[in-house]
C-alpha cells in the first residue's frame, strides 16, 4: 500500500526535478544538501538529518490596561509585553494578568464591606452583653396556677414570649435545686465520717482506761448526723498510777 500523500509526482532520484521526461539531461543534485552529487548519496553531509517541521506563525495581541502601563517605565513595558512568536503555534505570551488585579482595583468595595460586618459584630457583642447584665429573676417554690377560662388568653407572641421565660426559669430553679441536693448529700458523708471518727476515738479511750473510770467519753453517729452530738462530763484524761 502506498502512503506518499502526492504518489502521481514522480521525482528523478538523480536530479531531483519532478515529472520529468525519458530522454531529459539529468545532472546530479542532492535535495537534502544542494550538492552536487546524487540525493542521499555516501558524501551527503545530510543524509541523517531530519527536515525540520514546518509551523505557521500567528501574531498574538495582548490587551494591556492603560491604568497599569501610565506607571511603568519603557524597560517596565518591554519586559512585560509579550512579543511575536518565534516558533510554532502553540507559543504562550509571557505577560499573564495577575489574579489579585481585580482585587486591587476594588480596595474601597472590600473595606466597605469589612465595616459593614465589624458594626454587626459590635452591636451583637453588645446585645450579648446587655442579655448577661440582667439579673434572674427570683420565683418562689409554690407557683399559683390559674385556670385558663378565668384569665384572659394574651396575644400570641407576647404567650409566646411569657413561655419562653417560664421555661428558663424553671431550668435554672431546677439546677439550683439540683446542686444544693448534691451540696446537701456532700455535708451528710462529711458528717458522718466525723462521726465515725469520734466513735473510734471514744472506743480507742475505752480501751486506754478501765471501766471505773469516773465517766466515758461516747457519742452516738446518729447524734452526730443531726448536729447534736452527746457531751459527756468533765472527766480527768491523765492515768492514775497510785501514789508516789
Amino acid at each position: 500500500m502506498d502512503v506518499c500523500p502526492f504518489p502521481n509526482n514522480k521525482i528523478c532520484r538523480g536530479c531531483s526535478s519532478h515529472n520529468p521526461d525519458q530522454d531529459h539531461q539529468c545532472t546530479p543534485k542532492c535535495t537534502l544538501c544542494h550538492g552536487a552529487h546524487p540525493t542521499a548519496d555516501k558524501e551527503c553531509a545530510a543524509k541523517y538529518k531530519t527536515p525540520r517541521p514546518f509551523r505557521i506563525q500567528i501574531p498574538v495581541e495582548i490587551s494591556v490596561d492603560p491604568r497599569r502601563t501610565s506607571n511603568l517605565g519603557k524597560g517596565e513595558l518591554r519586559r512585560g509585553i509579550a512579543r511575536r512568536p518565534v516558533r510554532g503555534c502553540n507559543y504562550t505570551p509571557s505577560y499573564t494578568q495577575n489574579k489579585d488585579d481585580a482585587v486591587i482595583d476594588h480596595p474601597e468595595k472590600e473595606n466597605v464591606g469589612m465595616r459593614e460586618l465589624i458594626q454587626k459584630l459590635t452591636q451583637e457583642v453588645e446585645n450579648f452583653k446587655q442579655l448577661k447584665i440582667q439579673p434572674i429573676p427570683q420565683v418562689s417554690e409554690s407557683l399559683s396556677v390559674t385556670s385558663p377560662e378565668a384569665a384572659p388568653s394574651p396575644a400570641p407572641k407576647k404567650r409566646a414570649l411569657q413561655v419562653g421565660a417560664t421555661g428558663q426559669v424553671h431550668s435554672e430553679v431546677k439546677d439550683l435545686l439540683v446542686s444544693l441536693q448534691s451540696t446537701v448529700e456532700t455535708l451528710h458523708n462529711a458528717l458522718l465520717e466525723v462521726a465515725q471518727r469520734v466513735t473510734a476515738m471514744g472506743n480507742n479511750l475505752h480501751t486506754l482506761f478501765p471501766p471505773s473510770a469516773p465517766a466515758a467519753i461516747t457519742m452516738s453517729t446518729t447524734d452526730v448526723a443531726h448536729g447534736v452530738p452527746a457531751l459527756p462530763p468533765a472527766a480527768s484524761l491523765t492515768p492514775h498510777h497510785g501514789p508516789h
